[in-house]
């Protein structure tokens, strides 16, 4: 079982039994196939990083 993952901003370890961010980012493609990936963040890096951001 994975008990931990590593952050996507940092770079250090993310404890799933911790507050933490999961985002999924989806590139739209018009001629191929999208592609989509999967992030963990610890919340403090989330905040730090969607500080600012407008909801779409």
């Amino acid at each position: 079982m994975v008990d931990s993952l590593t952050c996507a901003v940092c770079g250090g370890s993310v404890p799933l039994d911790e507050d933490h961010h999961y985002v999924t980012d989806e590139k739209k493609r018009m001629h191929d196939r999208d592609e989509q990936d999967e992030f963990v963040l610890h919340d403090r890096c989330a905040r730090a990083t969607f500080e600012g951001w407008w909801s779409p």
